[in-house]
């Protein structure tokens, strides 16, 4: 049994993991159930994920009550995707929504779910035979239905697959997260920590972002690509062209301001970069990021900026893109965060451009990839300026999809190590 909010026909980042583990896991004897919302409050759809959903898979929905509505009501504009959570410039309305939700919807506002989900639960599970569940979050609230049903039966064998901190999550302390809620959000962490059989995380380093528990019984299994996904791909990008790309949500935790400083200046001293340079930007973009982008005049004209894509779209983006762009959020969560679109750039085996901090899991997997170029928020000096403009200017040798190196995160060859994770 998989406990997840995130399921096609919904899109983001948390739906891709747990249904790709879900496609595979009938190839070595497991019946996957699928647990989740009949009526999510999250409007970024994309049908053609559910060609992925394998027939062998059970899915069970049951509805669920979110108090997104009363925040619709009070903005007067729909708040979605947002999570009733607004970047911190943000007008007085936003800014009141962030403290209610930090400080009265704990772990999360699907917290109206968890008691209808393990009533609901026991006699499923009852009924099925089922033997092992997963809770995968955030939000966070998934592993606390695991949490009810683990302390119904305690033979019940239990994996709780952490995606981002909790307690230590930055929008926490940012939203004004009172030290009485953060206490509260640590004693949940902790019980559902201590509780679950197995801490299953998609970083390297998540287990020091998480409250203290036994590290023992803590592994991580990255996210990783589909091979199905890429069959019919093919390389579109045109020599010369320095076409940088990037899918996705940049909000201001990721808005590489040094980046299109350097860009500018560049573009400035060099003709050959100015003719050839393109900014694609793809999915939820600031308002602000793409204001910092165009004050720079040489910059203004070189930006796209598109709507959300599905993700056969945005695979297809990438055949024309010659850089891929990747970035780590500025905060004190980025060591143990590896955005999920790395691992689509290392099976295209395009050059990755990496904004991140020093030490960061998704540093640590980049450095493994020769064809890159890394560098932190903070400004270039003149010797980075130049390895920068080197990087964007040097000359591609036709490449195939799929490195050697980018094999260890296929999707099979994860589900593989999951199964060795269940068996145990």
């Amino acid at each position: 049994m998989i406990i997840t909010y995130y399921w096609p026909p919904y899109s983001g980042s948390g739906v891709q993991r747990w249904l790709k583990f879900s496609k595979y896991l009938p190839e070595f004897d497991y019946e996957p159930h699928i647990y989740t919302p009949e009526n999510p409050h999250f409007n970024v759809r994309d049908e053609k994920l559910e060609k992925d959903i394998h027939p062998a898979v059970k899915i069970v929905k049951q509805n669920i009550w979110e108090p997104y509505s009363l925040a619709d009501l009070f903005m007067g504009k729909k708040q979605s995707n947002k999570g009733l959570i607004s970047g911190k410039d943000k007008g007085f309305k936003s800014k009141i929504l962030n403290k209610i939700r930090a400080n009265f919807f704990i772990p999360d506002p699907r917290k109206f779910w968890i008691k209808p989900s393990v009533k609901f639960l026991k006699n499923y599970i009852r009924q099925e035979g089922i033997t092992q569940i997963i809770s995968t979050g955030p939000p966070h609230s998934m592993h606390l239905i695991a949490l009810g049903l683990k302390q119904w039966d305690k033979n019940l064998r239990w994996v709780a697959d952490i995606r981002d901190p909790w307690s230590s999550f930055d929008f926490l302390q940012d939203y004004g997260a009172s030290e009485s809620s953060l206490k509260k959000h640590r004693k949940l962490e902790s019980e559902v920590l201590n509780a679950a059989d197995t801490v299953l995380a998609t970083s390297y380093q998540m287990k020091d972002k998480l409250v203290n528990f036994d590290h023992n019984k803590f592994h991580c299994i990255t996210n990783g690509f589909d091979k199905d996904d890429f069959e019919s791909y093919n390389d579109e990008s045109k020599k010369g062209k320095i076409r940088i790309y990037h899918a996705g949500l940049i909000n201001q935790l990721r808005n590489p301001t040094a980046l299109w400083q350097a860009l500018a200046r560049l573009c400035t001293e060099n003709s050959i970069i100015n003719e050839n340079l393109e900014i694609h930007l793809a999915g939820t973009v600031d308002e602000k990021v793409i204001n910092d982008i165009s004050i720079f005049p040489l910059l203004a004209d070189k930006l796209i900026v598109e709507s959300y894509k599905s993700h056969v779209d945005v695979i297809k983006d990438y055949a024309k893109a010659n850089i891929l762009l990747l970035l780590v959020n500025n905060s004190d969560n980025a060591f143990a965060n590896i955005p999920g679109k790395l691992f689509e750039y290392l099976a295209v085996n395009k050059s990755i451009l990496l904004v991140s901090e020093p030490g960061t899991d998704a540093e640590r997997i980049v450095l493994q990839n020769a064809d890159s170029f890394i560098m932190k928020y903070s400004e270039l000096d003149s010797s980075q300026l130049n390895a920068l403009s080197d990087f964007l200017l040097k000359s591609e040798d036709d490449k195939e999809a799929l490195s050697e190196f980018a094999l260890k995160y296929e999707r099979k060859s994860l589900t593989k190590e999951l199964v060795s994770l269940l068996e145990e």
